[in-house]
């Protein structure tokens, strides 16, 4: 009865489908990576990759920038994106609980 190991067996038409499936599969990954590879490793940022090839009146246009320019905008980023205190919400929650009661 089960035995393991096999493989289910196919016809060459289902092989040749499966290769040819798997192909288009890595070539639009390549494709994508070609597309998105820059912001994937960080080198940009999401919302600034503007050539995604259809135009709406408006330039996208950006010089490139060096590896030390990106670094330095992600740490701007960084920067301004993380304020201490300002997540800590709890205490303005506490307050206008208070103030609902009153």
């Amino acid at each position: 009865m089960g035995g393991g190991g096999g493989f289910m067996e196919t016809n060459s038409f289902g092989t040749r489908l499966g290769e040819l499936f798997g192909t288009v599969a890595w070539l639009w990954v390549f494709h994508r990576f070609s597309q998105d590879g820059a912001v994937l490793l960080g080198y940009q940022h999401p919302w600034e990759h503007g050539d995604h090839g259809h135009d709406h009146g408006t330039s996208h246009a950006k010089p490139s920038l060096s590896r030390e320019e990106v670094a330095q905008s992600w740490e701007n980023f960084s920067m301004k994106s993380v304020v201490p205190g300002e997540d800590d919400d709890e205490e303005e929650n506490d307050n206008d609980e208070d103030e609902a009661e009153e």
